[in-house]
C-alpha cells in the first residue's frame, strides 16, 4: 500500500508539473501567428496595465496604415524577475512609440507576434509579407 501510495503522489507531481510549467509547442505558436486575423507593421500608441503583479496583464492600442487596433498580452514585472522566466510561456514587454511587426487574433485578442523593428526594417516588412516567418513570439524576414 505504501509503494502504491508513493506511486500515485509521483504520478500527480508529474501531472501537475507538466500541466504548470509547459512551454507552448513552438510549432502551435506558429500556426496561431499565421492563422491571426491582423499582420501589420504598427506603432505603439497606448499601453494600459490591466493587473498589477509580477505578471502584468496589458491592453496595447497600436495604430497602422489601416487605423488602430488593440491587443492582449502578458508581461513580466523585470523588478521582480531578473532571469529568464519560462513559467507559462511567451512574455511581451511593448514599449510605448516602438514600431512592431504585430500579429492579432483578431481585434482586441491576443497577441502573437511581436517583433520590435529598426526604422530599416519596416520597408522590408511591408513589402515582403509572403517572406516573414514566425518563431516564438517574433518574425523576421526568409532571405
Amino acid at each position: 500500500m505504501k509503494k502504491l501510495s508513493i506511486f500515485f503522489i509521483g504520478i500527480l507531481i508529474i501531472i501537475f508539473s507538466s500541466c504548470t510549467f509547459a512551454m507552448p509547442n513552438p510549432k502551435s505558436w506558429e500556426e496561431l501567428s499565421k492563422s491571426a486575423k491582423i499582420k501589420t507593421v504598427a506603432k505603439v500608441v497606448r499601453i494600459k496595465t490591466e493587473a498589477k503583479s509580477s505578471i502584468i496583464f496589458r491592453e496595447v492600442t497600436f495604430k497602422s496604415d489601416d487605423g488602430y487596433f488593440t491587443g492582449h498580452c502578458i508581461s513580466v514585472n523585470k523588478r521582480l524577475y531578473k532571469k529568464p522566466l519560462i513559467i507559462g510561456g511567451v512574455y511581451i514587454n511593448p514599449k510605448k512609440g516602438e514600431t512592431v511587426y504585430v500579429t492579432v487574433l483578431e481585434n482586441g485578442g491576443r497577441i502573437t507576434t511581436y517583433q520590435p523593428l529598426k526604422s530599416d526594417e519596416v520597408k522590408k516588412f511591408k513589402s515582403n509579407p509572403d517572406k516573414i516567418r514566425y518563431s516564438w513570439d517574433r518574425a523576421y524576414i526568409e532571405e
